[in-house]
């Protein structure tokens, strides 16, 4: 495989987070990390999510730094994951929700491999924590379909939102859709310019249509295919250095 390949390859390897973990390392097909995010463990904001997006998103993060000493720089850069898995899951296993999870003895293979599949590089980005980590990308099924929407149609009014106040050291900071001041803008940030939104999801989940929720999980795997291309591409050289000073390539 050429630099770009090996680039891809590792931004859809599956991640696996654990604070006990001391080093970030790839282990039987999964790449495990620690975390140093004050919260619960979570894979959207493992140490090795947060290099990624210092890398990536490094000319619209304060100071280029998510994390100041275990927690965010600002709240309105937030790691998150975009395409979910709770949800989905809720409707193909006729579950209430994750707490009444069906035994994974009766999971089919497709869901199974989706959740194995989905914490990876290429299905996180960086979103006020305010839309994503707090609100489900502001709506009821942590939708990345119903959130694009919401952000074409009402872009300029999120722009208008006060800044966020960060309690933990009362500063104010600039809202994220001021610096990402259009919608075009923000497709092109997180490397999904061409992404096709998928009209009215909501009622797919509504509706609990078990075999529209599994061809949303097959456009998933399509999209993060996508941007793993793109990204690969645009930062190949710097993704390289990162993930080859990990001890991963």
């Amino acid at each position: 495989m050429n630099t770009k390949e090996i680039v891809k390859k590792i931004l859809l390897t599956p991640i696996e987070c654990n604070k006990r973990y001391k080093t970030i390392k790839l282990v039987n097909g999964e790449i495990c990390s620690p975390q140093k995010y004050y919260c619960g463990e979570d894979c959207d904001m493992s140490d090795f999510a947060v290099g990624f997006y210092e890398i990536i998103y490094a000319n619209i993060i304060p100071g280029k730094k998510i994390l100041n000493n275990g927690f965010f720089t600002s709240k309105e850069f937030a790691g998150d994951t975009m395409n979910s898995f709770n949800s989905l899951a809720n409707i193909i296993l006729d579950n209430n929700d994750k707490n009444s999870r069906s035994s994974k003895d009766i999971w089919p293979d497709y869901l199974e491999k989706y959740e194995k599949d989905y914490h990876c590089l290429a299905n996180f980005w960086v979103i006020p924590m305010r839309h994503g980590r707090k609100s489900a990308k502001l709506g009821r099924y942590d939708s990345l379909d119903y959130y694009l929407q919401r952000l074409e149609d009402d872009y300029e009014s999120f722009k208008h939102d006060e800044a966020i106040k960060y309690t933990r050291d009362d500063n104010l900071y600039t809202n994220y859709f001021k610096i990402i001041d259009t919608f075009d803008k923000f497709l092109e940030v997180h490397c999904i310019s061409n992404y096709k939104i998928i009209k009215n999801t909501q009622e797919i989940y509504k509706n609990r249509d078990k075999e529209k929720c599994k061809k949303l999980i097959e456009n998933i795997y399509s999209s993060m295919e996508e941007r793993a291309e793109i990204i690969s591409k645009k930062y190949t050289n710097e993704l390289y250095q990162y993930f080859s000073r990990l001890g991963l390539i």
